[in-house]
């Protein structure tokens, strides 16, 4: 439910204030880039100097959101794979991870197999992120992951079977599909009915007819996150933005939340105010204009 708050956006105590951004679709324009002519990442710098803690909460992992974000100045820690992970991004090191039990892991792996969905498994070993699939992977799912061996040279490794992305520990972290809607809501059901689990389930960024199931531990989101940064920067105020349904909890969590102009109808409805688009660079003109 949209909060009343009687805290204004002209008021921000920017010693005070933890500023957190969705990237995909909020922060950053089609193609998952910063738009161009709008020079983003030197006038982030530039806020930063300001005293303003701009961080971010994202889906991504850490190895495509290091290189987006290469060359912006990190005063606080980073929200990634919808807030499983928190990572110290000066340090390079995970502050916290949500893990997804064994027995949970290879329950929801057969079960997708009986239906033919074969995801990417993300699994977290010795802080070493690694991210494995079956050769049965859907051609939205190939594109993806062509997509990151080629911008961000990210890992990929592959699997005979999908139980031995498993290999009976609890590293399991995070399991992500991608498909239509139609084909994922069954899925969204069952997994919806197992407690020890949360998903996220919507619609992507930039292409509308490609649906995001990601499943992740009970324990985390994107709330849960943005609530623990929060408390690791000792910040009083939190200030939330974004643009997609998985964006709804931080907004729960925050004591403002800004939704940009292109965001889904149902985040600019829970949203405090709706700011301009990612194209124009709504997060940091919006961040320019605080007092």
């Amino acid at each position: 439910m949209k909060k009343s708050s009687s805290f204004s956006p002209q008021k921000f105590d920017l010693q005070k204030t933890l500023f957190v951004s969705d990237l995909d679709g909020t922060l950053l324009g089609k193609g998952a880039v910063f738009p161009e002519g709008l020079h983003l990442p030197e006038r982030i710098n530039a806020l930063t100097e300001r005293g303003i803690r701009l961080t971010y909460a994202t889906a991504r992992t850490i190895q495509t959101v290091k290189d987006i974000l290469a060359g912006i100045t990190f005063t606080a820690p980073v929200a990634l794979m919808n807030g499983v992970l928190i990572r110290d991004m000066i340090r390079g090191e995970y502050l916290s991870a949500e893990f997804i039990s064994a027995h949970s892991a290879l329950s929801i792996l057969e079960k997708m197999e009986e239906m033919n969905i074969y995801p990417f498994i993300y699994t977290l070993r010795n802080d070493e992120l690694s991210t494995s699939h079956t050769s049965a992977i859907n051609p939205y799912m190939r594109n993806f992951m062509e997509e990151r061996i080629k911008k961000y040279n990210k890992p990929f490794t592959l699997l005979p079977k999908l139980s031995d992305g498993v290999n009976g520990d609890n590293s399991v972290i995070y399991i992500v599909m991608m498909d239509t809607k139609e084909r994922l809501a069954q899925l969204h059901g069952i997994v919806e009915a197992d407690p020890s689990l949360k998903c996220a389930f919507y619609k992507d960024s930039y292409e509308p007819d490609i649906w995001y199931l990601e499943i992740f531990s009970a324990s985390a989101s994107k709330g849960a996150a943005v609530r623990r940064m929060k408390e690791f920067t000792g910040a009083e105020n939190l200030v939330v933005f974004g643009d997609n349904t998985n964006d709804l909890p931080m907004f729960e969590e925050s004591d403002f939340s800004c939704a940009v102009e292109n965001a889904a109808d149902e985040v600019k409805k829970q949203a405090n105010l709706v700011i301009e688009n990612a194209e124009m660079g709504g997060v940091v003109n919006f961040l320019e204009k605080a007092k």
